[in-house]
């Protein structure tokens, strides 16, 4: 009996702080203040669901979305032209999760990529492009790809995807999966 009482009163006391949480009024968003030393900057309009991004030495922005397309903005314009769109699944926290620009992109190029594909099954993939200037190199109009990594199958459960990518301090490209 004492145990039912308490979670009866467990349960009233969640009800009643849920219900604070969903009645409260709006409220407006307290000003931001960044550390010295540290702006705010808009960069480029138009993205949507963004999901990586990447700075290329001369200072250009490559966005990664959800939907598969890469997008530049350079000097704060977003370019009309996309980088490449590249077909991917992108239900849940699947899609282009992952952007990352190799550490000699001066000399090569080389911009590497995580997205979820669908053929010839649904998995991740790593997969490396070559800038042609703004554009990825193409070949018959379609995005010349290197497939760097197949990942296992995913399941249907579409969430905990990951996809961040960075180069270390040794020049390796290093990638956080997710336990889908």
């Amino acid at each position: 009996m004492r145990n039912t009482i308490r979670l009866f009163v467990r349960w009233i006391v969640c009800l009643a702080l849920a219900s604070t949480f969903l009645l409260a009024a709006p409220r407006q968003a307290a000003a931001v203040t960044f550390p010295s030393g540290f702006t705010q900057s808009n960069w480029g309009s138009g993205h949507s669901a963004g999901t990586a991004m990447a700075f290329a030495p001369d200072r250009r922005l490559f966005v990664a979305a959800q939907d598969g397309t890469v997008r530049i903005v350079r000097n704060g314009t977003t370019l009309a032209t996309p980088f490449l769109k590249v077909d991917t699944d992108w239900q849940g926290e699947r899609g282009l999760t992952g952007i990352a620009i190799d550490p000699d992109f001066t000399s090569n190029g080389y911009v590497y990529l995580y997205y979820a594909v669908t053929t010839p099954t649904v998995h991740n993939k790593v997969a490396r492009f070559v800038a042609d200037g703004d554009v990825a190199k193409q070949s018959g109009g379609v995005p010349v790809e290197t497939t760097i990594l197949d990942l296992d199958d995913l399941s249907t459960i579409n969430i905990h995807n990951s996809g961040a990518m960075n180069f270390g301090p040794d020049g390796k490209l290093y990638v956080a999966v997710g336990e889908n």
